[in-house]
């Protein structure tokens, strides 16, 4: 849509891909499903980035995703794919910046939300899992200090000391998630791999109708 005004023959690609992947999964749907209790769910917040994604303007693109899990529980609550509002100079920046998203817009929300239904029940307190898929990320969020960038605005300087004050708390645990894992990946850029979308499609809970009736 943002190309309206200047379309190119790449603009015809991306589109004819597009509509063609939209008819032939016209039958898949985003599903869910709870087998355990509100005691027994914990909101998992993943965060990823795609590093300099955008052809023109070189920004980096964020993805998101909240579900809820238990052991007999996968939920998808909400998902998010926004490109970022400036250039970023490194991939551990670009997904610095996906995780204070993440953590600010969507994580500690339901983690407020789920606090307050489980002190209504007297209930233990819930815990939001973190999942990252960059160990060099993790690092600078569990000791809030980054000694390679030095670069860092003072907006950066702050998001970083805001993502490690939240992270310390205990109800915040931060975990490594393999790439082949990290759900969030898809809403940042193409997937190209058939076998591996169709993975994070099941991951994501977005399944044909027929898989369902199985």
């Amino acid at each position: 849509a943002r190309y309206m005004t200047r379309w190119t023959r790449r603009q015809d690609s991306e589109l004819f891909r597009l509509v063609s992947y939209i008819h032939r999964t016209i039958e898949k749907k985003l599903t869910g499903w709870v087998g355990n209790g509100l005691d027994e769910v914990e909101p998992h917040l993943l965060s990823d980035a795609h590093f300099a994604g955008c052809q023109d303007t070189q920004k980096s693109t964020s993805g998101i995703y909240l579900g809820l899990r238990g052991s007999h529980a996968s939920f998808p609550v909400a998902a998010y794919s926004k490109k970022q509002h400036c250039v970023i100079t490194s991939a551990t920046e670009a997904e610095m910046v996906a995780a204070a998203t993440a953590m600010k817009s969507i994580g500690l929300p339901t983690l407020m939300l789920m606090e307050r239904l489980r002190e209504a029940r007297n209930a233990q307190a819930p815990v939001l899992w973190f999942r990252l898929d960059n160990q060099a990320m993790i690092e600078i969020v569990r000791t809030g200090r980054n000694l390679t960038m030095s670069h860092l605005s003072r907006t950066r300087g702050v998001n970083l000391a805001w993502l490690h004050e939240q992270c310390a708390r205990s109800a915040v645990k931060v975990e490594y998630i393999p790439s082949a894992h990290m759900v969030a990946d898809m809403y940042t850029k193409p997937i190209t791999d058939a076998s591996k979308w169709h993975m994070m499609c099941l991951q994501n809970g977005l399944v044909a109708s027929e898989d369902i009736a199985k």
